[in-house]
């Protein structure tokens, strides 16, 4: 299962909690879930490489921090090759990245989107 390669793989280099469900308001964090999980398809079948659509939020109290935070985070996963976290990977590349704010929690945010070619 790729995400808890992920969560293995982001636990080991940031010094921040990982997790899939962010519980609570604890800041700082870093947040994963699956958008998509495609099979890649052809004429001739199902093909063996699949593309795991994953959305990472970071959430601290600055926007310094949380910029810094967005940063490691990047520098951990953008262009990543080989296992992450012992899963077979070929490939990880960020796609998108925005800025946000969490009013209930009152702390800054960065939504990530990257892609995971297995």
């Amino acid at each position: 299962m790729i995400e808890a390669g992920l969560k293995k793989h982001l636990s080991q280099a940031l010094s921040t909690k990982v997790m899939a469900v962010r519980r609570g308001t604890h800041s700082p964090a870093v947040v994963y879930n699956v958008i998509t999980d495609d099979i890649e398809q052809t004429l001739s079948g199902h093909d063996a490489q699949s593309t795991v659509r994953i959305q990472i939020d970071c959430f601290h109290n600055s926007y310094k921090d949380v910029k810094q935070l967005e940063q490691a985070v990047k520098n951990a996963l953008h262009n990543h090759t080989g296992p992450l976290g012992g899963q077979p990977c070929q490939r990880v590349v960020m796609e998108t990245r925005r800025d946000g704010f969490d009013n209930r929690a009152d702390t800054f945010r960065s939504i990530m989107q990257f892609a995971i070619y297995q």
